[in-house]
């Protein structure tokens, strides 16, 4: 597992943000969860992250469009994993073309989670 990461998480079902917080909180990371495109877009100007984990589907800006966003911010550019219910090779290879890094699918599993960030991240 890499080592502990600042993850912003960007999931609109509150549910499912509690559990992947909680989930990955126990794997060492910080988590600061935000509810839409646009919260996480205001955060990332804000602090720093390491991974931005990113559910496509979110009200008032969904992933793909906040990916836009970020990826033309001329910041540090982190990692996004796309988090998705769908697996298919179109909406992976839409989730690549928008400036994501990779897709995790949903409901998560999380030995897929910690090996699409490590993917991402790389060793510790």
């Amino acid at each position: 597992m890499a080592g502990a990461l600042t993850i912003l998480l960007a999931e609109d079902n509150l549910v499912i943000q509690r559990m992947m917080s909680a989930m990955l909180a126990r794997q060492g990371h910080n988590i600061e969860a935000v509810t839409n495109g646009q919260e996480a877009l205001a955060a990332l100007q804000s602090g720093s992250f390491d991974l931005i984990l990113m559910d496509l589907r979110m009200p008032v800006m969904d992933g793909f469009e906040a990916t836009h966003e970020i990826r033309r911010l001329g910041i540090t550019q982190p990692p996004i994993l796309a988090l998705s219910g769908d697996d298919d090779a179109a909406t992976v290879q839409s989730c690549l073309d928008a400036g994501m890094t990779g897709h995790v699918t949903k409901p998560i599993v999380m030995r897929d989670l910690v090996a699409a960030i490590e993917r991402a991240t790389g060793p510790a």
